[in-house]
């Protein structure tokens, strides 16, 4: 019976260190995704302020382009 109970002890013992392990790797998944959308949403900002530019640029050279017509 002590046997029994000792191999039930070192089994919970390996189920909970398996779960802080992957507590742990959950955490650093967590981690890399929120920095992920951080950049992701930096670089979408960052592309909306080109286009807009550059659509400025455009409408810039067409009205060049119809004044000197």
């Amino acid at each position: 019976m002590e046997e029994k109970l000792q191999l039930e002890l070192e089994a919970m013992n390996k189920i909970n260190t398996a779960q802080e392990e992957t507590d742990h790797e959950l955490d650093l998944t967590l981690t890399r995704l929120a920095k992920t959308k951080i950049r992701n949403e930096e670089a979408h900002a960052k592309a909306a302020v080109e286009r807009e530019q550059i659509a400025k640029d455009i409408e810039n050279i067409r009205k060049e382009l119809t004044d000197a017509v």
